[in-house]
């Protein structure tokens, strides 16, 4: 591509985004405004109190963001810092950041997508730690997608967080421990609540020795011949009483963490604690086990909430083992036998139930009683042959 081209390419797309971002928050103040970040941007802007959004990403070089950096604090009002998409920003970049954002006390929203130096780094560790301790704790969100984070940054990232409204670290090289740790930390101030989904929910840890590893990202599996620590530990719902154990989940209200070296079974067992987790409104843990809403889901006849109930998560479920886009027949099949040996038979019959219902309502039908039975539902669906055959051992349908 031509220089010239390629540059005005860019600059329409900056432009593209500073509209998004000026439409976003422009309820905040008419005066409020996006600062695409230069060297020497900042310095020369008369307005910069009134910039809520900033925005640097292919940076020249690691002195250029640097530039950057030790002028950030004269943009007062700072909301959003997003630094995505810069090859960089290195360690040198993540200790002036962790002098300058602390004191500065505005930005709740970072994000550092798609640098490839912010995994494994004590620097970016340390600045994960500069805020979100109690004394600066203002950022409600951490957008950490495709850095190359590992389990060791995982680990430390928990250990500081105590509260975050919204948690991006998909596409990463995460394990089943990172997800068993952040279960944990999720699940560890429970309170009783009542259980709309006919059920409850205690949390375990149990050996899965022989599982192989399935990486959570659009038809691959890989096979681990020597299990790891990674494959020895998951999480499993039990039911038995009337009543779920609710936790606050580090008040986490977005959390998104698909694409990462996890195992198909360990997503699911995510999934399956979304119901005890009180403040959780929106996921994305792969493999189409999401609350996002797409046109894809709506064109299907589904609609997209939060899950709330045992039968919510079910109805999650079965939408992902019907997603042949994201998913083969092994994957799909896993996600069932999962369900199957979790839940109840009633419980997954009621999110059929609702799932059909639910068609039904989509399509305007005029009486629910359009709505196909359990059995005929999921024969008519492609994929659930497991499904089928677990009805057909009981004798209401056989």
């Amino acid at each position: 591509m031509h220089p010239t081209r390629k540059k005005q390419k860019k600059k329409n797309r900056q432009v593209r985004q500073a509209k998004k971002v000026n439409k976003k928050y422009g309820s905040l103040s008419s005066h409020k405004q996006v600062l695409l970040l230069t060297a020497n941007t900042i310095t020369t802007t008369t307005h910069s109190s009134n910039v809520v959004f900033a925005e640097l990403h292919d940076a020249p070089n690691n002195q250029h963001i640097l530039n950057v950096f030790q002028n950030l604090q004269s943009v007062s009002s700072l909301h959003t810092l997003d630094l995505s998409h810069n090859s960089e920003l290195d360690d040198k970049c993540a200790l002036e950041l962790s002098k300058v954002l602390p004191p500065l006390s505005t930005v709740v929203r970072l994000d550092l997508s798609y640098c490839p130096h912010v995994g494994g780094s004590a620097a970016f560790n340390q600045l994960y730690h500069s805020l979100l301790t109690p004394k600066y704790c203002v950022l409600t969100a951490l957008i950490l997608r495709g850095v190359q984070l590992n389990d060791a940054d995982f680990s430390s990232l928990l250990s500081c967080i105590t509260r975050i409204h919204t948690l991006d670290v998909s596409e990463n090289q995460l394990t089943d421990i990172s997800m068993q740790q952040l279960s944990s930390r999720c699940l560890q101030a429970t309170s009783t609540a009542d259980s709309a989904g006919g059920g409850s929910s205690v949390i375990g840890i149990v050996p899965t020795k022989n599982d192989s590893m399935v990486k959570t990202n659009n038809n691959i599996e890989t096979k681990v011949v020597d299990g790891t620590a990674a494959t020895e530990a998951t999480t499993v719902i039990h039911d038995g009483m009337d009543t779920i154990e609710t936790a606050d989940g580090l008040g986490i209200h977005r959390l998104y963490l698909g694409q990462n070296n996890t195992r198909i079974q360990t997503m699911v067992d995510i999934a399956l604690i979304s119901p005890r987790l009180s403040q959780l409104s929106i996921f994305d843990y792969g493999h189409g086990i999401t609350t996002k809403s797409s046109s894809r889901s709506m064109q299907n006849g589904f609609r997209r909430k939060r899950c709330e109930t045992k039968i919510d998560v079910v109805c999650l479920l079965i939408r992902a083992a019907l997603n042949r886009t994201m998913n083969n027949v092994t994957t799909c099949d896993t996600i069932l036998q999962r369900l199957l040996l979790t839940y109840d038979f009633a419980t997954i019959i009621a999110g059929i139930k609702c799932l059909s219902l639910d068609e039904v309502t989509t399509s305007n039908s005029s009486s629910n009683d359009d709505a196909d039975s359990p059995l005929f539902w999921c024969l008519h669906k492609q994929g659930l042959s497991k499904l089928v055959l677990e009805m057909l051992l009981h004798d209401e349908y056989s």
